[in-house]
Formats: structure tokens, C-alpha cells, sequence
């Protein structure tokens, strides 16, 4: 499948339970491609966890909405 055909999944909240379930299963879709992460969290294993699945991580919800940072 062609990466543009893809439906982005943004990820509102990236805590222990979405890293755990979430992330993977999206990791596994074909279909599907984790575009954007947003939380408020400092945390170095979040930005690696963003670096890693090729997601934007963002603290702003409103970023969610902005096309040219949602595309990839």
C-alpha cells in the first residue's frame, strides 16, 4: 500500500497504556501509520518513542488540525 493511502492516527495522550497497546498495534497495521503524537510530557522516552514510529510529538491540541504539520 502506497504511505499516502495510509490513514493517519494522531494519539492524544501517550501514557503508559497507549505506549503499551496502542503504539504497537499501530506499529503492526498496515493500513495505517501513527502521524502524530500529542502530549504535554517531558519525558525522554516519549520523544524517542516519537523519533522511532516516525510521528511528530507536539504538546498542542491545535497542531492536530494544522495540515502541513499532520502530513508526512
Amino acid at each position: 500500500m502506497n504511505p499516502a493511502e495510509k490513514l493517519k492516527i494522531a494519539i492524544l495522550g501517550c501514557g503508559n497504556f497507549p505506549r503499551r497497546y496502542h503504539v504497537p498495534a499501530l506499529a503492526a497495521e498496515t493500513r495505517a501509520v501513527l502521524a502524530m503524537i500529542c502530549d504535554t510530557g517531558t519525558d525522554p522516552a516519549l520523544r524517542e518513542l516519537a523519533t522511532r514510529s516516525g510521528a511528530v510529538l507536539t504538546p498542542r491540541i491545535a497542531d492536530l488540525f494544522a495540515p502541513a504539520r499532520a502530513t508526512r
